[in-house]
């Protein structure tokens, strides 16, 4: 398997050194900056950056609006488009990005997560508990995932969505896939077992090395089903998990030096291989 180097794509007027706690506070961030963003597109794809993430949260421009703007005006580079579940209709989320895909011929992957801080939630009417979040989420991604399938109409009564007949005209739009890749967000107990039901990528912060004989534990359960995706910093002299899909919260990639650090590279969509 190719290794493939994710990066984020800078906010509207970002510049270098923000501190991300202040970003909220600065209103440049809320508006798409479409012509530095699109020259960061084209300087990625000739470096040979596989996606850009498209965040998400109240400080932002929508993601997959913005994702669209882009991905027209590009050629290769891919993007992840973050979206928090439960925010709208599976139905209307699937058509949406089924859309997408037919403007940029199915250049995404999504980035999903369940939610953010509590004020942040209920500032978008989700009232719901961390272990709830992921149960609507589990429900959410299962609907999502009947419509692309495209085996008639989809039909599902579950404990928070209730779908009945569902039916979409416009397909999902790629000639790699039937489906986005789905990295799913979080580094709770609830996240890993939605990831391993729903996901093709876990997505969490990189583990310190103490924490590594409890995800050992883990890992012996679920090592047959999961490809983790690690995003954050590691320090040189640490030994852990690497995997194929490095990037950090600021933009900024990392790459495991393995004759610095002992850090090793290595695995598919099925195996994480750790070193002990």
């Amino acid at each position: 398997m190719a290794l493939r180097f994710h990066w984020r794509l800078p906010f509207g007027g970002e510049t270098s050194g923000w501190a991300r706690a202040a970003q909220e506070d600065l209103a440049a961030i809320g508006l798409p900056d479409l012509d530095a963003q699109i020259h960061f597109c084209h300087q990625a794809e000739e470096s040979g950056i596989d996606s850009l993430l498209t965040d998400f949260g109240f400080a932002k421009p929508d993601p997959i609006l913005l994702a669209a703007a882009l991905g027209m005006a590009t050629e290769k580079i891919n993007f992840i488009v973050a979206y928090r579940s439960g925010l709208l209709s599976p139905t209307t989320f699937v058509q949406q990005l089924n859309t997408l895909s037919a403007l940029i011929g199915g250049r995404f992957s999504l980035n999903i997560v369940a939610g953010y801080s509590p004020q942040e939630q209920r500032s978008y009417g989700d009232f719901l508990s961390h272990d709830e979040r992921y149960e609507r989420t589990d429900e959410f991604l299962s609907v999502c995932h009947a419509f692309w399938q495209r085996n008639g109409a989809v039909n599902f009564a579950g404990k928070y969505y209730r779908i009945e007949n569902g039916k979409l005209s416009t397909p999902f739009v790629s000639s790699e896939r039937a489906t986005p890749e789905i990295f799913i967000a979080g580094s709770s107990p609830p996240a890993q077992k939605l990831a391993l039901r729903q996901g093709t990528c876990w997505m969490r912060l990189a583990s310190v090395a103490r924490g590594f004989g409890h995800e050992r534990k883990r890992e012996r359960v679920c090592h047959q089903h999961r490809f983790e995706f690690h995003q954050g910093y590691l320090r040189a002299g640490q030994r852990g998990v690497a995997d194929a899909h490095f990037l950090d919260g600021r933009g900024s990639l990392h790459w495991p030096d393995r004759n610095r650090s002992g850090w090793h590279a290595r695995g598919n969509r099925r195996h994480v291989h750790r070193i002990p």
